[in-house]
């Protein structure tokens, strides 16, 4: 199983409708809002990063209310 972890800048006024958008998708095994440069923390898992960060591209970045992200690809180290 692979994992990326999205950060995200998000309207101020969107940030309850970015929530229950990113509840309801498949692949987000949490997302939660926190304080700093980013307003929410999503983490994803799926069986390839390309799927993943299609999904990112194709589904959470359409997101009403998001402005931006950023994707960080979980390494395993050996």
């Amino acid at each position: 199983m692979e994992r990326v972890y999205v950060l995200a800048k998000i309207d101020s006024n969107s940030l309850e409708k970015v929530l229950a958008s990113l509840n309801k998708m498949g692949g987000v095994t949490a997302a939660d809002p926190v304080t700093g440069a980013y307003d929410m923390l999503i983490c994803l898992e799926g069986d390839s990063v390309a799927r993943i960060l299609s999904s990112v591209v194709r589904d959470i970045r359409q997101i009403p209310g998001i402005i931006s992200t950023e994707t960080l690809v979980v390494i395993g180290l050996d």
